[in-house]
């Protein structure tokens, strides 16, 4: 197996493809990062079916629903939190544009403002 080498001229590593020896598919490269990143969406998919299914089981047969005893949910906190989690994907997504366009000022400016949510995230999370 060969090691990545460094490319000098542009500070990039380059790693070595392994080849396919079975017939009819020589000289192939494959690269399996998309198909990781769908089993980990699909794994990922099948955790909260499963847990929405578990709510909906449990309530559908339940003969009242919230059951006696359960406290009053808060909406508004947790409303809060994923606007702002919401918010923090379009900024960081702000930062990666602003990156590509070798804009550095604009990414540390996205990056500031990604990390005043996440602080403002993790206050709300810990009240």
């Amino acid at each position: 197996m060969q090691s990545p080498t460094v490319d000098s001229s542009s500070s990039t590593l380059n790693f070595p493809h392994t080849q396919e020896t079975t017939a009819g598919h020589a000289g192939h490269h494959h690269d399996f990062r998309l198909f990781g990143v769908m089993v980990f969406l699909v794994a990922e998919s099948m955790i909260f079916l499963g847990l929405f299914t578990a709510y909906l089981t449990f309530r559908a047969v339940a003969p009242i629903w919230p059951p006696e005893g359960t406290p009053e949910r808060e909406l508004l906190l947790p409303g809060i939190n994923t606007l702002i989690l919401i918010s923090s994907s379009f900024v960081i997504h702000q930062a990666d544009t602003a990156i590509k366009k070798n804009q550095v000022s604009g990414l540390r400016n996205w990056f500031a403002a990604t990390c005043l949510l996440g602080v403002d995230f993790l206050g709300g999370s810990g009240v």
